[in-house]
Parts: C-alpha cells; sequence; structure tokens
C-alpha cells in the first residue's frame, strides 16, 4: 500500500447487525471515544523483517495491526513473514486484517471472480489458520462501486481514502457510530522521497504529540524494518533504529496515560470480535521426561504449552505439584511456547517423584493440565582415600591407617562414617568412625613379625544417602 495515498485516512465501521457474537464474561478494551489520543502502529504486507520488531514491541507490552497479503508464496514476494509466525504474533495479541491475496489493484477493471478472490479470499485464508478477522486495507486504496460491496458484505471495517465515491462516504452513519477520522502516517528515513510521510523521528514524534494533543486516532504504518542505512531494492525502509524510537516514545506516552496504543480493532470497539481474546482456544501443556538426580542436585523441568494449532503460546505462567516439586517455583513461558523451571531435589533418595505441571487458563485461552511424570533421587557417590604412616617399619613395629571419606557429588567430608578394613593375614584392623572433618585414624597397630609385603584396603558400605566405595590398596612393607 502506497504511503502517498493513505494519508487522512477514513476508519469506517462496516458492521451488521448479528455479524459477530458478543463473548461474555470478557471486559474489551476502551474504544476511541475521543477523550485520550489512539495510536495504532500497523505492519504493511506481513515482512520477515517485521516480526523482530513485533518482538520488541510486545516485550514493551504493545500489539499492533499486520496488514496481511495472504499468498505467503515466493513468487509473490519472498520476504514474507511464514504463517507460523504470524501465529506466534496472533497469540500475542496482534491482529491480522487483510491486504488482499495478491497485492493487485482492485478498482482497474478486475473481474467479479477476481475481486472476490482477492477480497473474500483472502478472508479465508486468515480464517483457516484460525485468524479472526475484521479489517480490509485495499491495495494502493483502488476501489471502485463492487470492491466497496464486496468489503461492505464480509468486513466490518476499512481502511479507505477520504475521497467521494470511497465506502467512507457511503457510509454515511460514520458519526454517529462515533468513528474517528485517522490521521494515518507511513514511515521511511531510508533514502526517503517525497511520498514517504515521516522521515525521521522528529515527524514521528511530532505526529505523536498531535494525536495526544489533539486527542485523535492516529495509524503510523511501516514496511520493511532493517538494519542497514542504504537498502534501495526495498520500498519504503526504514531503520530499526527509528523503529525502536517510535515505540520507546508511544511507551513513554502510554505509561504517563496520555494515550493509549491499540489495534484497529481495539480503538474501533471490535476487540472482542477480531482478537484472540476471548475464553474458547483450547491448550495443550506437554511436560518432557524428567532425568534423575542425585538427591538435593538441582532438578530440571521442561514443557510446552500450545495452543489448539500447535503454536507455542508465550508469557504464560505454569505452576507444579506433586511429591518432587517441593523446591519447584513457577515458570513462565517463553515467545515459543517453552518452559523452563529448576528447583532442588527432595534431601532423600526416593524412586518415583510425582510431576504435574498446569496452566491455570486466562481471559483468552481455557486450562490445561500435563501428563504426571516421575524422576529419582540417587545415592551420592563417594570417594574413599587410604595412607599408611610409616610405610615401612621393622617386624613387630607400630604404624598406623588413616584416610578420608568424601561425597563425590559436593565434595564435603562425611563425619560419622563407619570405615571397615581389609588386610593381609595376619593383620586385622578394627573398624573406625570418621571424625567431624570426615578423617578417620587407626593408631597403634603392630606390623607382623615377619619380614614382607602385606596388602591393606579401606572400604565405605554405603548407607540410605551415599554409596559404598573402597580405597585403593596400599601396601606395609615389613622388614
Amino acid at each position: 500500500m502506497k504511503i502517498k495515498t493513505i494519508c487522512n485516512i477514513i476508519v469506517t465501521i462496516l458492521i451488521s447487525s448479528g455479524f459477530i457474537p458478543t463473548v461474555a464474561g470478557v471486559t474489551s478494551t476502551p474504544k476511541y471515544d475521543g477523550t485520550i489520543g489512539v495510536v495504532t502502529v500497523a505492519f504493511d504486507h506481513g515482512f520477515k523483517d517485521q516480526y523482530q520488531p513485533m518482538l520488541y514491541m510486545k516485550n514493551n507490552n504493545m500489539s499492533g495491526t499486520v496488514w496481511v497479503v495472504t499468498n505467503r508464496s515466493t513468487t509473490i514476494h519472498p520476504n514474507f513473514i511464514p504463517w507460523n509466525q504470524l501465529q506466534s504474533v496472533y497469540d500475542m495479541g496482534f491482529e491480522m486484517a487483510s491486504h488482499s491475496r495478491t497485492h493487485i489493484p482492485e478498482g482497474s477493471g478486475l473481474s467479479n471472480n477476481t475481486l472476490y478472490s482477492e477480497i473474500y479470499g483472502s478472508k479465508l485464508d486468515l480464517q483457516n489458520q484460525r485468524f479472526r478477522v475484521c479489517g480490509f486495507v485495499p491495495p494502493g486504496n483502488h476501489v471502485n462501486a463492487t470492491v466497496i460491496s464486496i468489503i461492505k458484505n464480509f468486513y466490518n471495517y476499512s481502511a479507505e481514502k477520504g475521497n467521494q465515491n470511497t465506502i467512507d462516504y457511503i457510509a454515511q452513519s460514520a458519526n454517529q457510530n462515533g468513528i474517528p477520522f485517522v490521521n494515518a502516517s507511513g514511515v521511511s528515513d531510508i533514502n526517503p522521497t517525497p511520498s514517504s510521510a515521516l522521515q525521521n523521528f522528529t515527524a514521528v514524534k511530532s505526529a505523536i504529540d498531535y494525536a495526544t494533543q489533539t486527542r485523535s486516532y492516529l495509524v503510523i504504518h511501516f514496511h520493511d524494518i532493517v538494519n542497514t542505512t542504504s537498502n534501495a531494492v526495498l520500498q519504503y525502509p526504514s531503520t530499526f533504529s527509528l523503529f525502536q524510537q517510535t515505540i520507546d516514545y508511544l511507551k513513554s506516552k502510554s505509561d504517563s496515560g496520555l494515550l493509549r496504543v491499540e489495534t484497529t480493532s481495539q480503538a474501533l470497539g471490535f476487540g472482542l470480535q477480531c482478537e484472540l481474546a476471548y475464553k474458547t482456544s483450547t491448550t495443550s501443556l506437554t511436560i518432557n521426561s524428567i532425568s534423575n538426580v542425585p538427591w538435593g542436585n538441582p532438578v530440571t523441568i521442561t514443557g510446552r504449552l500450545t495452543n489448539s494449532t500447535g503454536i507455542g503460546i508465550a508469557n504464560e505462567t505454569i505452576s507444579f505439584n506433586g511429591t518432587g516439586t517441593t523446591n519447584l517455583s513457577q515458570a513462565v513461558t517463553n515467545g515459543t511456547g517453552f518452559f523452563l523451571s529448576s528447583g532442588k531435589a527432595p534431601n532423600t533418595v526416593v524412586s518415583g517423584w510425582k510431576v504435574q505441571a498446569h496452566f491455570a487458563g486466562d481471559s483468552k485461552y481455557l486450562n490445561s493440565d500435563s501428563t504426571t511424570n516421575s524422576y529419582s533421587t540417587l545415592t551420592h557417590p563417594t570417594v574413599l582415600a587410604l595412607s599408611i604412616q610409616p610405610v615401612t617399619v621393622s617386624s613387630g613395629g607400630a604404624y598406623k591407617v588413616t584416610g578420608a571419606l568424601k561425597d563425590q557429588v559436593t565434595g564435603t567430608l562425611l563425619a560419622s562414617k563407619t570405615i571397615s578394613f581389609k588386610g593381609m593375614s595376619p593383620i586385622v584392623i578394627s573398624n573406625a568412625a570418621t571424625n567431624t572433618s570426615g578423617i578417620y585414624v587407626v593408631s597403634g597397630l603392630v606390623a607382623p613379625n615377619n619380614p614382607g609385603a602385606y596388602k591393606i584396603q579401606s572400604k565405605f558400605a554405603g548407607d540410605s544417602l551415599y554409596s559404598g566405595s573402597t580405597s585403593q590398596v596400599k601396601t606395609l612393607t615389613v622388614s
């Protein structure tokens, strides 16, 4: 849609009685009524390079309207966002409005079949992707009486120039319906042309300030949004820096209560009908296999929350219950619906700790629960050291054995653990216990009378928390 042709757009409601049923129990976003300025950020065509800017906008708790050309094939344009990404931003609250199937001018002698395909067919395309669709934006604002009639039959609103014989003049009920005049401007700061309405942030800021001061409704729309300052092959490109400045400024105004940032359907009072703000969408919550862990170690729970078409749902809270969730915190799904929670596993060794994940639902989605998975806590492996002092003694001489028992997971030395010994005959060493520092000592031992090399080994049998271990074999030499 050319920027030059969309200045001073009038958005006209074309709703028939009972066209879309109301949704009970859901609060609507405030409609524009002239008491405060409202701004809609629109994304023309739905290009790939608009996806990250859309996420930036959502991260600032705002959403906009995407004017979607529904034929997403590369023969139409190689730079279109794929459907799954459009669905992900729709799930974040963005509105999808039709911008025709192939972006051909519709007021230039096309057949009725072609017009129905471009105008109504594009709505069917969007609905097949499970979008709720209320708006149509004619490519280049090319319209005639047939185009107007088709739009009026199948859409709630359309964006048209304020010329005679266009839809806003035919629908004379605009004033009684409280339909605002829209100051609509396209943005481009890379090699701007005279048709680029807003060529820098100063111009963007001025338009936003005007909407704020006059309490009017402003639509700012972007084409390609790129990270380079020179890209002559794109039409009306903007830098991400300019987009970021625009969103940051809108956020400052919104946070101050000076204006609202809404989708077109929100501004025109169609929020319940045209967005995912209805509590009828089912969800699926999955939880992945959980790895066994040593007791007291972190256990990690992962999974995903998706809608009825398998698209991940972002920014939703996941809670957990079960015997193995004492130290697990709630998780929040990321941009593709995945979640992760990590917490300390119980301090006992048990097989089959239970974990189930839960999504409580909200105004957009129904609740769902995962299946119950389990994991086990394992004993900590240990390492046992042995030292003979001295290693060489005379017949009947005195020596001692000493060493330490260590938790191999935490590195701590273990107190009050029983250590036994295996010695080559005639050596016999009584059991010992590790002290508070994890050290054991057996002193006052008497070497055999016969000279020779005598093997000695210490052993920890293990208990309910720690696995058993044996030391290396050491040699006592008797001369």
